[in-house]
Parts: structure tokens; sequence; C-alpha cells
């Protein structure tokens, strides 16, 4: 008996601690992306307006890349991407046309489009649009890193949390079954005692 109500106290501890952690990392996770992908949507529309105009005139691919360049600068806290007549122009080396998904391309001929994707093993939100029907694409990477990192320690304290309250079940589960196994067996003893007649 003392072993169920051990069991019982430490499964409920746990599943505490599971639904606790779970819920705080979903609820967390929602609102860091929500906020980066916002961001990321407001910053993309300002450097199109900024620049649209001058990367719609430019008449090179060098220039495309100045201007790439520029938008990077300007606050986009990221990596912008355009796809011009003169070719692909981007603000970092490493990021090309390629990482960009068709399907993704196709949606962002007609408005601003969002997701998530992975790229060399770093998450980042892409947030593209193309500047009037026949303009040139913009696109900017986000980088998710920072969001991971909060997400990696929140998990890290979540089971740290867990571990402790799985301690601390076990301390109370203890305690709790001592407090009830005793007097039950006083009872037991006191019956049998009574069954034979030892009324003292």
């Amino acid at each position: 008996m003392r072993t169920r109500l051990f069991a019982g106290f430490v499964a409920v501890a746990l599943i505490t601690a599971v639904i606790i952690t779970a819920a705080s990392y979903f609820l967390i996770r929602d609102a860091l992306l929500s906020r980066v992908a916002t961001n990321a949507n407001t910053q993309l529309l300002v450097d199109v307006e900024q620049n649209g105009q001058e990367l719609q005139q430019s008449t090179s691919g060098q220039t495309d890349s100045l201007i790439a360049n520029t938008m990077a600068h300007n606050g986009s806290d990221g990596v912008i991407v355009l796809i011009t007549p003169h070719g692909t122009s981007a603000s970092n080396a490493q990021f090309s046309a390629v990482d960009i998904p068709r399907s993704f391309q196709n949606a962002a001929q007609t408005h601003v489009v969002q997701e998530r994707t992975v790229i060399n093993g770093t998450p980042y939100v892409l947030t593209g649009t193309r500047i009037q029907s026949a303009g040139p694409e913009v696109y900017l990477f986000t980088s998710l890193d920072s969001e991971q990192a909060i997400l990696t320690e929140l998990v890290t304290i979540g089971a740290v949390s867990g571990g402790l309250a799985l301690l601390g079940a076990a301390g109370v589960a203890f305690l709790a079954t001592r407090n009830v196994l005793v007097p039950i067996r006083r009872l037991g003893h006191a019956a049998r005692m009574l069954g034979q007649g030892d009324l003292d």
C-alpha cells in the first residue's frame, strides 16, 4: 500500500510538471514567433517603401547588391535577397534564390507572405513580396537563433523544475504515507487484540 501511495504522489507531481512546462513552452514560443513575424513584415514593407523606386530603376546587378546591403543595414536585422532582371543579389553571400522555396516565391508574386524555414541548421522567418506585378522580388530572412536559445533555456528550466517537483513530491509522499499507514496499522493491531478478547 505504501508503494502505491508513494507512486501516486510522484505520478501526480510528474504529470503536473509536464503539463505546466509544455503549456509555458508553447505559449512563449507562439508569442516569440508572432513578434518576430510582425517585426519582419513591418520592416520589409518599410524597406520596399524606402528603396523600391531605386530598385526598380536599377540598371545593373552591382546596383542591386548595393541596395540589398542598404536594406540589410537600415534596420532589417536580417538577410536581404533580391531577384531582379539582372539576377539575384544578397546582402549575405551565403544566401541565394535557391534558399527560397518555389511555392513561396509563387505566393509572393501578389502579396506579402511568410513562412518558417531552416538553412544550414539555423531557423529563419522568411518574408517576401514583389514590387508591382512585374517588378523586383524582395525577400527578408530573419534569424530565430535568439528565440531558439530562449526556448532551449525554458526547456532546461522546466526539466530542473520538474526534477525539484519530483523530489518534493517524494518527500511529501513519504510523510503522507507514513501518517496514513501508521494509524491504519494501529487500528489493525487494536482490532486483532479485540478479536483475541484483550480489552486493555
